[in-house]
């Protein structure tokens, strides 16, 4: 057999065999991280795309809770009370103490809430159920204060709760009982000091005898 003819058939078994030994490795396959780094992208954005969402809602939500028909009632101190005052100097202030275990106090508050219909007059309960007790303090009144007010409708009103005890309240006011109303004038100072030893009679403090015409007479 020529030597030419030879060397061709030993190439091409070369050949064969290198593709034989190619084909029979096996094919490394190498994971795939783009697919498992989208999926958690995607995650993540859905989830910070809903936050915004959330946080909108919640706005939303405090927003009508403070624009609703929510009756506010404030915790306050004497100077707390006095900062009050100040605040209305420039009209008639009428200030209705009270508690809820005053009958007569309850029989006259609607006509508190009728007069701060009033646009000249600036009207202030000042709930005095808070008696001093270590094991009752004034936020323990809050909710039972809040049931009559707003039975009252009084959100016209602006509602105090006293953190000092009834007695203190009556020291600093100078009156020796309640049903009580004082009155201020425009310049913050009071005029009138009602109660029911004041006013003398048996019907004790009424809005339609004695505080009605005392504020038209300012």
């Amino acid at each position: 057999m020529p030597n030419h003819l030879t060397h061709g058939i030993i190439l091409l078994l070369a050949v064969c065999q290198l593709s034989c030994r190619r084909s029979d490795e096996p094919t490394q396959v190498l994971p795939v991280q783009s697919d498992a780094r989208s999926s958690d992208s995607l995650a993540e954005a859905e989830e910070s795309s809903s936050e915004p969402k959330q946080a909108t809602e919640l706005v939303s939500s405090d927003e009508k809770l403070l624009s609703g028909d929510q009756l506010l009632l404030k915790l306050v101190d004497w100077q707390g009370f006095q900062e009050v005052i100040d605040q209305k100097r420039g009209q008639v202030v009428v200030v209705d103490i009270w508690s809820t275990s005053c009958a007569p106090c309850m029989k006259e508050f609607p006509h508190l809430v009728a007069l701060s219909q009033r646009k000249d007059v600036q009207c202030i309960s000042l709930n005095v159920d808070y008696v001093g007790l270590s094991k009752k303090p004034p936020s323990s009144y809050r909710d039972q204060v809040l049931a009559f007010l707003k039975q009252q409708q009084a959100d016209q009103v602006h509602n105090l709760l006293a953190t000092i005890a009834d007695q203190e309240v009556y020291e600093h006011f100078e009156i020796d009982s309640i049903p009580a109303v004082v009155i201020y004038d425009s310049q913050g100072q009071i005029v009138r000091r009602l109660t029911d030893s004041s006013v003398g009679g048996t019907d004790g403090v009424s809005y339609s005898k004695h505080v009605l015409p005392l504020i038209d007479s300012l």
